[in-house]
């Protein structure tokens, strides 16, 4: 019987190819990712994140996983987009300085942190006022390639139908759905933020951000590192990505002049070569307030389904999981951990 997934970022390319390696009949709806975050993507995985350098959360068992995944895709799909490269970590204050210190003498970053210092040809390159580190494991999958090497292999398999949604043509079943001409069994929405426009979803408590992208042609700066100061500036093509805004009250993917603004103010603070901006792009990030995976079946109708809910880590923590929701539709009794099950929200929507 057919699964419908509807989305193809990157939550709904990972769940479709790994249903469709399980033997699953599957047709992924796409509207050709007009409104998908994970078009402007990083790509970014990375041990250690944030501000306060801590350790990504479950990073030991997903970035792994990750890796292997992307990697053992690359082949079968014969194509390139996942590139295993160190960091350069920036430190932007002396608080951060202080918190490296500590963190070097916790056994948890063993292997991630280094006591090694940038190549002394970046001190021409980038300004180093609070001292900076080499940081080991971490990776980068390029999302427009990643995303069209995936759009391939589902046309391929007349698996992918390029249209937006619409839900005046989905009807619920006794036994499984229909979408215009289609009977399937289950549908899975991996429709990034506009899940809040989904009639059986948008009552959830999702937190959503917009985070603006800037692709820039720096020709003077080596491609050997990820960069990281606050924000990233990431090896893509032959030039890089630098990013990102994030702006928690005008929600949509319009590339407006106060996101451009904001990356060209923290970059002046930093690099210290000529640059151009090539091109600035934006787009939504979806989370759920415990900063969890949300996924499952919804608990009224046990044949539509959501995978969503991975705010800037979906490169990291999607294979892992995409793999647990198979697995749970393979199971009789479809059992996920209520860490990361939707019941979760809908409990937590009931209790306020």
């Amino acid at each position: 019987m057919t699964t419908l997934i509807v989305g193809q970022g990157i939550a709904g390319s990972i769940l479709a190819i790994e249903l469709l390696k399980a033997g699953i009949d599957v047709i992924v709806i796409d509207d050709g990712h007009l409104q998908s975050a994970s078009k402007v993507a990083a790509g970014l995985m990375d041990y250690v994140s944030g501000k306060r350098l801590t350790k990504s959360w479950n990073s030991d068992v997903l970035i792994p996983y990750a890796k292997q995944f992307y990697k053992q895709l690359e082949q079968e799909l014969g194509t390139s987009f996942f590139f295993e490269r160190p960091s350069l970590r920036y430190f932007s204050t002396k608080e951060q300085v202080d918190f490296y210190h500590k963190r070097l003498e916790d056994p948890k970053f063993e292997g991630s942190l280094t006591k090694r210092n940038p190549p002394h040809l970046y001190d021409a390159m980038l300004h180093n006022d609070f001292g900076a580190c080499i940081v080991e494991g971490s990776s980068v999958l390029n999302t427009p390639s990643f995303l069209l090497a995936c759009k391939q292999f589902l046309e391929q398999n007349n698996s992918l139908i390029t249209e937006p949604f619409d839900f005046d043509s989905f009807e619920t079943l006794e036994k499984g759905i229909r979408y215009k001409d289609i009977l399937a069994e289950k549908i899975i929405f991996c429709e990034g933020y506009n899940v809040c426009k989904n009639p059986y979803f948008k009552g959830l408590d999702f937190r959503l951000s917009k985070g603006d992208v800037l692709t820039l042609d720096i020709a003077d700066l080596p491609q050997e590192f990820i960069l990281n100061k606050d924000k990233w500036l990431v090896p893509f093509n032959s030039m890089f990505r630098f990013g990102a805004t994030y702006e928690w009250k005008t929600i949509n993917c319009t590339a407006d002049q106060q996101g451009q603004d904001e990356l060209v103010n923290d970059l002046k603070g930093w690099l210290k070569l000529n640059y151009q901006v090539v091109n600035h792009e934006a787009g939504v990030r979806t989370a759920a307030k415990d900063i969890r995976p949300v996924f499952g079946f919804h608990p009224d109708y046990d044949n539509i389904g959501i995978f969503n809910g991975f705010s800037s880590k979906g490169v990291m923590t999607v294979p892992y999981y995409a793999r647990e929701f198979l697995k749970s539709l393979q199971s009789s009794d479809n059992k996920l951990s209520s860490e990361i099950n939707c019941k979760r929200l809908f409990l937590n929507r009931i209790h306020h």
